[in-house]
């Protein structure tokens, strides 16, 4: 049995016993001040956020801080800057109590997290009557069904939670059960062995519109930049903190790092079928230029036309369309065009996708179709790793793309926040100078992709509309999944 097997099996002993006091415990925490917002605590701001943690010893080193007063460390850390203060309320093995929790909870004016062992409700309800704002729930030591249980007893009694997992598939799970705020423990439970690359490695898995914390293995600020280069939001510290000779100073070197980034969207214009609309996209400033390069469509090219319509873009990447053509012929036109891009906009598997981004130094970008938000979040997850990025059409029975119609951005909004963080986004359909801004704002894309909408008639553009959807695209500035709003409404559509 490993150290994690004992502690939980004691909890559920103990949990057990709490029992009898279930109703006074439900009364106490009904009765108890409202909590303070947690996710909303980290997500704000434009930095990584600090979850500074209350910690005298642990199974892994022992004693750290034995003495330790935990409302004097807990001051300490928030005027240091941190954005919540994490309580160790175990006592066997981490010296910590409730009642540490309970004054560090009247001590400071941040959220305070109860960080335990939590395998039943009645902990839930114990820890709202004690003062606690979030409890942690690890999905390693729960089915589906406890996890499920326990988000829905902290929701009741107005708890947020931080969701911890250690691996792809416990990311899955939180995912599933509805997690917003997410964290990633570097340290393997079982062998107590602390990596870092996990963390790293996990990152960009997670959903777009959770809050994602970073745990254990943090000890410098350059680990809190790489972390944020990898699309952290918060990072949980103790050890770290606890044994410095100053825990507030040391807490202090750790806030301030700012969150990685967003870009303003790129555009490319597609359907492009005169080299002087390919130099007039390119003057306007687009980043990509696509040819349609399968026949049977308004726009179509053969690669003998497209290859003066490309050249004449200078400065513009070169995009290719193709639907359910053979992996040679995709790479042939590819390698003759020197594309930069190929898109595949037809029903193309994984396996063939997969074979011809191995064909060439290009990016793939596999268009879907998806009628309601559940078939986006299933091609995402189908066409997982053999993509570039992902392209995000308007649904139509008839043409795989090229309709004029808008995506319903509204509809889609929550399902874009539950694709990886990491995942690249290009959205078409129906997008205009005067629709594009909306867009964007609702779907944080990367790119953005425009034929019809900026034509003057079928298959010729107008360099004043070309000039006025990117103008109004890159207008709505560099856009960020809402990570707090954008997961409830995920949670709601679900």
């Amino acid at each position: 049995m490993t150290v994690l097997d004992r502690i939980v099996a004691g909890k559920r002993r103990a949990a057990r016993e709490l029992e009898g006091r279930a109703g006074a415990l439900r009364a106490a925490a009904e009765a108890a001040p409202p909590a303070r917002p947690f996710a909303e605590a980290l997500a704000a701001g434009g930095a990584v956020s600090l979850i500074a943690e209350v910690k005298r010893r642990s199974p892994s080193a022992g004693w750290i801080r034995p003495e330790a007063s935990a409302v004097e460390i807990a001051v300490q850390y928030e005027a240091a800057g941190a954005a919540a203060i994490s309580v160790l309320t175990d006592e066997e093995h981490f010296g910590g109590t409730l009642e540490d929790l309970t004054r560090v909870r009247s001590a400071v004016g941040v959220p305070v997290l109860r960080k335990d062992f939590i395998v039943d409700p009645v902990q839930v309800w114990e820890a709202r009557a004690a003062g606690a704002d979030a409890v942690l729930l690890i999905v390693r030591v729960l089915d589906d069904a406890e996890l499920m249980d326990l988000l829905a007893a902290a929701r009741d009694c107005g708890l947020g939670t931080l969701v911890e997992i250690h691996s792809a598939e416990e990311l899955e799970r939180a995912v599933r059960a509805g997690a917003d705020v997410i964290g990633v423990n570097a340290r393997d439970l079982a062998t107590l062995k602390t990596d870092l690359a996990v963390t790293l490695a996990l990152a960009g898995q997670a959903p777009a519109a959770c809050v994602l914390v970073a745990e254990s293995g943090i000890g410098s600020r350059a680990d809190v930049e790489r972390l944020a280069a990898a699309g952290v939001d918060a990072i949980l510290v103790g050890e770290a903190l606890m044994r410095a000779p100053d825990p507030g100073a040391a807490a202090r070197a750790l806030v301030g790092v700012a969150r990685a980034t967003p870009t303003a969207p790129q555009v490319k214009i597609c359907g492009l079928c005169r080299p002087a609309d390919a130099a007039a996209a390119a003057r306007a400033g687009a980043d990509y230029v696509g040819v349609v390069l399968t026949p049977g469509f308004t726009r179509s090219q053969t690669v003998e036309s497209a290859a003066p319509i490309l050249d004449a873009a200078a400065g513009a990447r070169r995009a290719g369309v193709f639907v359910d053509a053979s992996v040679s012929e995709v790479v042939d036109a590819a390698k003759r065009l020197r594309l930069d891009v190929v898109q595949l906009h037809g029903s193309e598997p994984p396996d063939r996708v997969a074979a011809i981004a191995a064909a060439g130094d290009w990016q793939v970008w596999k268009a879907v179709r998806p009628r309601n938000p559940e078939e986006l979040g299933a091609a995402a997850r189908s066409y997982a790793g053999v993509f570039s990025a992902l392209l995000v059409d308007a649904w139509d029975p008839t043409r795989p793309g090229g309709t004029g119609v808008a995506l319903a951005w509204d509809q889609f909004a929550g399902a874009r926040g539950l694709l990886p963080r990491s995942l690249r986004l290009v959205l078409a359909g129906g997008l205009t100078p005067e629709n594009v801004t909306t867009a964007v704002q609702r779907m944080a894309p990367a790119v953005v992709d425009v034929s019809s909408g900026v034509e003057q008639r079928p298959g010729e553009k107008s360099e004043e509309r070309m000039r006025a959807f990117i103008e109004a695209a890159r207008s709505a500035g560099p856009v960020r999944v809402a990570r707090v709003a954008a997961a409830a409404e995920a949670r709601a559509a679900g």
